[in-house]
């Protein structure tokens, strides 16, 4: 018997999704050298913007019924909330798109984002490419197509960074970044769902009568009843972050804040999100059937932990001569900020995947309680640091140490649930 063979197929699934995230966060840090020679820091603080929004939009596009297709027993029913989550999603990129138009030919402005910088018009096609990409990756996770996963992260991160440089080089500063990732979320979209049909798991067309859903929407209703405000509260905490520190302290603070974020998480979440991915599948089905999944939550724990040490090590030590030395002068402040993110970024690294239990569990609520709880005190905080003293450091440390407080509480809570010790 092969050394693979006797890997667990958790551990398996692991490494071929981790395999294709690893692939797809190397490609775009490859390019980064080249990026951050043809963007300034407003560039990518404009970039960051748009990311923020679009996470902001995103979370309404599937109501949040996208996680809850790995959770039905019966496949047919599963089929039903993907076909679910595709009409929401046309629905509102739909009003979103006729609602963009009106904004943008008014020429509403908004003081965060420069008016030459306006990408309100890109905005409804981002968010309807994201409402169909998030619900097909799921669909493929419940069908255990992790390898094709990992094939549209590699042609997403491929795309991304390519168009983003020749823009770059032909001189389109201005939305170079955004066109990127547009066309790179289109194609691993396009790919999902041409292998699903393929495979005669989805078939199309889609039944666009809501009403032939109403069943399903009713059985999992505690997504956008609870997942939905969580959601929408934790990324209301990102725009309200972006909008503070963009209007008191300037876009190019943002954007070396932005581009410390994504170094720093890109490593991390090679190995973060591809856990995440196989925990949330494995976990479900153990849930389901037994009502609490401890074993698996303590080993993910563990190898989570242990391999969260190095890397982060590594940046909280040798952050600035890093940033300086591959990316440029220009981004030494964003290494300073990495440097002093580092700590946060470890217990992200480590509550995010295990965070799935909140919906495993059905304790959305409460994650919708913490996440309330972070805007407003993050809010009141970055408004006095950013406004009042004018300070980077006061806003960064408030965002490190309201957020360290979070996910500690995260792994906390959803360890009862994985130990079914939270009634």
């Amino acid at each position: 018997m092969s050394i693979f063979s006797r890997i667990s197929d958790f551990n398996k699934n692991t490494l071929i999704v981790g395999g294709g995230t690893f692939i797809g966060q190397l490609i775009p840090f490859l390019f980064l050298p080249f990026l951050t020679r043809l963007f300034g820091t407003t560039e990518f603080g404009i970039f960051s913007s748009y990311l923020t929004i679009l996470a902001f939009l995103g979370i309404i596009a599937n109501a949040k019924f996208d996680y809850a297709i790995l959770l039905p027993k019966d496949d047919t029913k599963a089929l039903k909330i993907f076909n679910l989550t595709l009409l929401i999603a046309s629905y509102f990129g739909a009003a979103l798109m006729f609602l963009g138009f009106i904004l943008f030919f008014i020429n509403l402005y908004y003081p965060i984002i420069p008016t030459n910088y306006n990408f309100l018009f890109i905005l409804p096609l981002s968010v309807l490419v994201l409402g169909f990409f998030s619900p097909a990756t799921f669909l493929s996770l419940r069908s255990k197509l992790f390898f094709s996963i990992s094939i549209s992260k590699i042609l997403r991160a491929l795309a991304i960074s390519i168009i983003s440089v020749i823009l770059g080089y032909l001189s389109f500063n201005k939305f170079g970044l955004i066109a990127g990732d547009i066309v790179g979320q289109l194609l691993a979209s396009t790919y999902l769902l041409s292998l699903l049909v393929k495979q005669g798991i989805i078939k199309f067309p889609i039944d666009f009568n809501l009403y032939h859903y109403k069943d399903v929407a009713f059985e999992y209703s505690n997504f956008p009843r609870y997942s939905l405000p969580s959601s929408f509260s934790e990324n209301f905490a990102g725009v309200i972050t972006m909008i503070l520190m963009t209007a008191g302290l300037g876009m190019s603070v943002f954007g070396s804040f932005g581009f410390a974020q994504r170094i720093i998480l890109s490593p991390s979440s090679i190995v973060s999100k591809s856990i995440g991915d196989v925990f949330r599948q494995s976990a479900s089905a153990l849930y389901a059937h037994q009502n609490q999944c401890k074993e698996l939550y303590i080993a993910t724990f563990k190898k989570l932990a242990l391999i969260s040490l190095v890397p982060f090590f590594v940046f909280f030590f040798f952050s600035p001569v890093i940033f300086s030395t591959i990316f440029g002068k220009d981004w030494a402040e964003a290494g300073r900020i990495g440097q002093l993110m580092a700590p946060m970024f470890i217990l992200q690294f480590i509550a995010n995947p295990l965070g799935n239990m909140f919906l495993i569990a059905g304790k959305q609520h409460l994650d919708f309680y913490i996440q309330i709880t972070v805007a407003v005190v993050l809010s009141c905080l970055l408004y006095y640091g950013a406004y009042h003293l004018k300070s980077v450091d006061f806003c960064l440390l408030s965002y490190i140490i309201v957020y360290s407080f979070k996910y500690l509480l995260e792994i906390f809570l959803s360890y009862l649930f994985a130990t079914n010790k939270w009634k």
